[in-house]
């Protein structure tokens, strides 16, 4: 009679980091060459770009009450992250002090954007976005003063862990990699190892199945790691692996 063996499978993933990906977005000056997850290029230069506006508001302008910075957070910046503003006040920094904002993106400004925080659903990847912000205080206001330009960075594609089921050797084993892009764009899946060992993985559908026997297994030992990449075609690829434990059934003597 055939030796049998059994499989015990257990989903481990280990790494699920998008290289690159969890980098800010271009908060310097457009155009410099770009870290990890950043992207470069150049800003609209109508309107919102430049220097800070100098043009009279309501209320009197005061030298005392001014700005002297506008950032934005930048960490971790891509199309589905909302965008915040902080601004810093120039010594001394009056109490009841309060801020006014306008979001511009792609040099439009976004209407019902008045506050510090700009909705992740008024802008896409690749996007352009400032912010500009001033201060008042009663009858006193600020200049309105910019922060840099920053572009919204692609989304890296996002591994969704599903348990594997337990299954006899030989045999046929198969797993559906499920993953995600905020973005909605099209996911490529690619095998980084082991390679020629009969793995197959559908590169549209992230569907893996391997056709394994005790020579497999015995060939491999008892714990094999399956390390896979998927990309959006535009941000750097996520990467993750699954390993894989095999336990050889022990054969019952009679007595």
């Amino acid at each position: 009679m055939k030796k049998a063996s059994g499989i015990v499978l257990m989903l481990v993933w280990l790494v699920m980091s998008a290289c690159g990906g969890s980098g800010a977005a271009d908060n310097a000056r457009p155009g410099d060459d770009a870290g990890s997850g950043q992207v470069t290029g150049k800003p609209p230069v109508r309107g919102a770009s430049g220097k800070a506006d100098q043009s009279a508001a309501a209320g009197v302008q005061s030298e005392i009450l001014r700005l002297s910075a506008v950032r934005l957070s930048t960490d971790n910046f891509y199309a589905h992250v909302d965008l915040s503003a902080e601004v810093e006040v120039a010594p001394p920094v009056p109490e009841g002090i309060a801020f006014e904002y306008r979001w511009y993106v792609n040099n439009k400004e976004v209407a019902d954007a008045t506050g510090p925080i700009l909705s992740s659903d008024n802008f896409r990847k690749h996007e352009w976005i400032i912010c500009q912000a001033r201060a008042t205080d009663g009858d006193l206001v600020s200049p309105w003063l910019k922060s840099n330009w920053v572009r919204a960075a692609d989304s890296p594609p996002q591994i969704e862990p599903i348990p594997i089921r337990s299954f006899t050797v030989p045999g046929r084993f198969s797993y559906q990699i499920t993953a995600s892009d905020a973005d909605n764009d099209e996911l490529t899946y690619e095998l980084l190892s082991p390679l020629d060992m009969g793995i197959e993985l559908d590169k549209k559908t992230g569907l893996l199945t391997w056709n394994l026997d005790e020579a497999t297994v015995d060939k491999l030992g008892e714990t094999i790691d399956i390390s896979l990449s998927i990309s959006d075609n535009d941000a750097p690829p996520t990467t993750g692996s699954l390993t894989l434990r095999f336990q050889k059934r022990t054969e019952k003597r009679n007595p």
